[in-house]
């Protein structure tokens, strides 16, 4: 078994907090860049784009939360989804739930996906600098996601991951078969 406690972990928490500001920059300037040859974009000033993006991600939390405890419930109907905020995170979790590695992938992956999806539509449609500001605040704020995915794929050999209150447990066999084995 493998502990991941991303919530209580200082060390974990400010590397993840220095790649979230490499990340949110690094969005912006590719982002930038890729729809320059896509679309005409029009900006609207450094100070609204900044206000703007804040506003939008305060928004996108909660709608990222719900779309972690949408996929939640989707592998896993009959347990209960707790929502919450803890050491600069918001979290959605469903302690003790089991899940396999793709299953978890899902859960961890779907805001990013769904809302960028979401964002690139809107930017084709509105054409403003704004929504890459938005698009890059989000993006940035999936750091702990990216992380957990990243974990989980670099121990293969883990096949299930149990969602904690603080993280996750990954493990070789399904818990609830090692127990009544």
């Amino acid at each position: 078994m493998l502990k991941i406690d991303l919530i209580n972990n200082v060390s974990i928490l400010k590397r993840l907090a220095l790649l979230q500001f490499v990340l949110f920059l690094s969005l912006i300037l590719i982002s930038f860049k890729v729809i320059a040859n896509v679309v005409y974009v029009y900006d609207e000033g450094f100070l609204r784009n900044i206000v703007t993006g804040i506003i939008g991600l305060i928004v996108l939390v909660f709608v990222h939360e719900l779309i972690h405890g949408i996929c939640f419930k989707l592998f896993n109907p009959s347990s209960k989804v707790k929502y919450g905020y803890m050491n600069g995170m918001f979290f959605a979790t469903m302690p003790h739930a089991i899940f396999n590695r793709k299953q978890f992938y899902i859960i961890l992956l779907a805001p990013f996906v769904i809302i960028s999806l979401a964002l690139l539509v809107s930017l084709l449609w509105l054409q403003v600098s704004s929504i890459i500001y938005i698009f890059s605040f989000h993006g940035a704020a999936c750091i702990g996601d990216f992380y957990m995915v990243q974990i989980i794929y670099s121990n293969k050999q883990m096949k299930y991951v149990e969602d904690t209150e603080v993280g996750i447990n990954l493990f070789s066999e399904n818990k609830d078969l090692q127990s009544t084995s």
